[in-house]
């Protein structure tokens, strides 16, 4: 008799909780008894089915909250239920939340709806129909296979001397100061075409650069009797940011007109100039 007043007392509590929650405009599902039982309980997570019984209303599933939360392996907080919810340390909407009958006792307990509350924890699940019954199958996110990238293309300029084309990847250090480093390169060979293959796809800087020698006037050093000769160096250099996926194949070509050119003047020692004497 004790034990039952007890129970009734408790059931009380959860009802004017929800009527409580309901007042304030927060919406409360009330489950019915469309009880599905284990082993027929069509969830499965990560390989081992739900061994409570679930309840199925309005083409939804709902899962008893507890249990199912910890089945997930996430952090829950359900004390200040049906007022809030808290889900790995976060409020969580309380429109995942049902109430409903224990399968056994009879006692009213707090459901979740299972696909609601898989989206918002962002958690993989497959949803299938066996016989005609709706299965949900929560698993780990599927390995991808992931196939390298590739770039081609080509450095447009009239004529140039030599040239590099690079792959460079930035990161930040275990010091949090961004730091780089080189993927690959390749020298440009005069038609200015250029190759990369078996790239993994990830974030880039592709950066080309050429130069070509002009030769200028020769000088000549009358204290020294030294002559030289004038030369500048011509540099164009390109700089792409490249964002790879996998399996991409991408055509980046470099034309002149939107090259950065740098220019820069040396001497040549040519020799010596001495008196011809008779």
């Amino acid at each position: 008799m004790y034990k039952f007043k007890i129970l009734t007392l408790l059931i009380l509590c959860i009802f004017i909780s929800v009527l409580s929650a309901e007042t304030r405009g927060e919406q409360i599902l009330r489950l019915s008894s469309s009880f599905i039982d284990a082993p027929s309980t069509p969830l499965v997570i990560y390989g081992v089915p739900f061994s409570m019984s679930v309840i199925y209303q309005n083409s939804l599933i709902y899962a008893p909250a507890e249990e199912y939360l910890k089945m997930l392996g996430v952090k829950a907080y359900l004390q200040k239920l049906p007022h809030e919810l808290f889900i790995n340390g976060q409020k969580a909407p309380l429109s995942l939340l049902a109430i409903g009958p224990d399968r056994y006792t009879a006692q009213y307990i707090y459901y979740l709806s299972v696909t609601d509350t898989l989206n918002y924890l962002g958690i993989y699940y497959k949803v299938s129909n066996q016989k005609g019954q709706i299965r949900i199958t929560v698993d780990e996110i599927p390995a991808q296979t992931i196939e390298p990238a590739s770039v081609t293309g080509q450095v447009i300029y009239p004529y140039f001397e030599g040239g590099t084309v690079k792959i460079i990847a930035s990161y930040v250090n275990s010091a949090r100061i961004p730091e780089t480093s080189e993927i690959t390169s390749t020298f440009l060979p005069s038609d200015g075409y250029y190759s990369f293959f078996d790239i993994p796809p990830g974030d880039y800087i592709i950066v080309a650069s050429c130069y070509y020698n002009q030769e200028g006037p020769v000088l000549f050093d009358a204290i020294r009797r030294q002559c030289y000769r004038c030369i500048t160096t011509y540099t164009l250099s390109w700089q792409e940011k490249l964002s790879l996926k996998s399996g991409q194949k991408i055509t980046l070509n470099f034309p002149a007109e939107q090259a950065y050119l740098t220019a820069e003047d040396r001497l040549i020692y040519l020799g010596r100039v001495y008196p011809i004497t008779k």
